[in-house]
């Protein structure tokens, strides 16, 4: 661990989480995260039974590429808060959190913070969401009359791809306003 996070841990080696030393904001962000977590993972168990059954595959085939690529989407969005829920328990302040940087295994030199993994996770939950509304009003009611083409995946991996860019140079300027303002 690093020493900052060593300075605001409120976790031993014996526990898992202290959530009574947390101020209030902390533990509702733990809490908020913790349901995001489930949520992902059952909308991922629902999509994943839904579109293993022969029928549906059948009659909705043609959105099979979105499901995939809103499912890695999904899952994006799950490691996002894993990495949050596992990282608040060694923090006792909100504003201490969500200013540190993340990343698994300790490697803190070449990470983001907190707060750009909280954006991630959600960015990633609702790119994933909008793609499987997109693809099925695509699929389904564009495609009779023939109102779009097929290039329009590549369109939502770069809407993505420069919304993830965006947020990654807020996040250098917030690091910059920080080393200013020491």
């Amino acid at each position: 661990m690093n020493d900052k996070v060593k300075a605001n841990s409120s976790v031993d080696s014996e526990s898992n989480c202290n959530c009574d030393e947390m101020d209030d904001q902390l533990k509702h962000l733990y809490d908020y995260t913790k349901f995001h977590i489930g949520m992902y993972t059952t909308l991922i168990a629902i999509i994943v039974g839904v579109f293993s059954t022969e029928s549906i595959q059948t009659k909705y085939g043609e959105l099979e590429q979105y499901v995939i690529f809103a499912l890695i989407l999904y899952s994006l969005a799950g490691m996002c808060g894993g990495l949050i829920a596992s990282s608040i328990p060694a923090f006792k302040k909100y504003k201490d959190f969500i200013s540190s940087p993340l990343f698994p295994w300790d490697l803190t030199e070449r990470s983001f913070t907190a707060k750009t993994f909280t954006h991630l996770e959600h960015l990633f939950f609702w790119a994933g969401t909008g793609l499987v509304v997109f693809g099925t009003v695509k699929e389904i009611f564009l495609q009779k009359y023939k109102i779009w083409e097929s290039n329009e995946i590549i369109i939502a991996v770069v809407i993505c791809i420069v919304i993830f860019l965006g947020i990654t140079y807020q996040d250098i300027k917030y690091k910059k306003c920080l080393e200013n303002e020491k």
